[in-house]
C-alpha cells in the first residue's frame, strides 16, 4: 500500500487546519454553499424578522388559520 495515490480532494479549510492558518465563516462556502449564503443573509440583513413565533398560519378553504407549533407559540 506504500506509495499508492488516492485521487481526491478537499475542502479548502482542511488545508486551512493542516497549514495551522485560522478558519472564518467564510470557509463554509465551499463546503455548504446554500447554508454560507444563508448565514450572509443573516449577517447583512435583520434576522429578528425570522421566527418570530413558533406558529403556522394557513389558509383553510379561505379562511386564515393559526395553528401552533408548539403550546404557547403564538
Amino acid at each position: 500500500m506504500d506509495e499508492m495515490y488516492i485521487e481526491c480532494s478537499f475542502v479548502k479549510a482542511f488545508y486551512k487546519i493542516i497549514r495551522g492558518t485560522p478558519l472564518s465563516w467564510h470557509d463554509i462556502e465551499d463546503y455548504d454553499n446554500k447554508f454560507y449564503e444563508n448565514l450572509k443573509w443573516m449577517l447583512t440583513n435583520d434576522a429578528t424578522l425570522l421566527m418570530r413565533t413558533f406558529s403556522e398560519t394557513i389558509d383553510y378553504f379561505g379562511v386564515q388559520k393559526t395553528i401552533e407549533l408548539m403550546p404557547g407559540g403564538a
